[in-house]
Formats: structure tokens, C-alpha cells, sequence
């Protein structure tokens, strides 16, 4: 799958699930190790997903998940993306903007006061 079709495909999944209401109670106990980092990986809250060529790599402003170098993680932080939009806790803005959703910052606090 290709770049725009990524994106393409992200976006369509955050807006189904922000549509939706998705509830922060039953995503909690259930996120993966890469899905937490993601959502305390942004203290703004706003992602970024740049195209290397065959690869697509989440990044914010304090991080890059994965690397062109590590084309294995990538497509792994690529996955837990996919899922934190199924959850209703990452939405695509534009583009290839992404930003957390009002439970997606409640659950990121959450997660830092725990880990921090």
C-alpha cells in the first residue's frame, strides 16, 4: 500500500471511530506498549506522518517512532497508529496531520502521571 492510501486509510479509520465514541475505560487496560508511547510521545498532541519513499514514519515534535533504518518498527508504530484511530484516540486533521482527541489527551495525562 502506498503512501496516500495510508493516509488515506488512517484518516478514514480516525473519523469512523471519533464518530463513533469510542470511551477512554475500555481502551485503557488494553493498549499495547507502542500505542502508550505514541500517545505520551507528543506533549501538543499533534503527529506527523512523513513519507520516505516506500516507508511512512510517525513523527512529533519530541520524537520519531521508527526510522528509514528500521523499516520493521516503523511499520509496527505504523500498526499501533491504525489501532489508536480505531480507539477514537488519535484523529486526522489534514493532510498528514494527526492530533489527539479530547480522550485521547485525557488518557496521555493519565498515562504520564503514571509512568512519570
Amino acid at each position: 500500500m502506498g503512501y496516500l492510501e495510508t493516509l488515506v486509510l488512517l484518516a478514514s479509520f480516525c473519523e469512523k471511530a471519533v464518530l463513533m465514541g469510542k470511551t477512554i475505560l475500555r481502551s485503557l487496560p488494553k493498549l499495547t506498549e507502542r500505542e502508550k508511547q505514541i500517545l505520551i510521545g507528543a506533549k501538543d498532541g499533534c503527529y506527523l506522518l512523513v513519507d520516505f519513499g516506500r516507508l511512512a514514519i510517525l513523527h512529533s515534535q519530541e520524537r520519531e517512532f521508527g526510522s528509514p533504518d528500521q523499516p520493521e518498527e516503523a511499520a509496527l508504530y505504523l500498526d499501533a497508529l491504525e489501532r489508536l484511530c480505531h480507539r477514537g484516540l488519535i484523529r486526522h486533521i489534514q493532510g498528514n496531520h494527526f492530533q489527539l482527541t479530547g480522550r485521547g489527551y485525557l488518557l496521555a495525562k493519565q498515562l504520564r502521571r503514571r509512568t512519570g
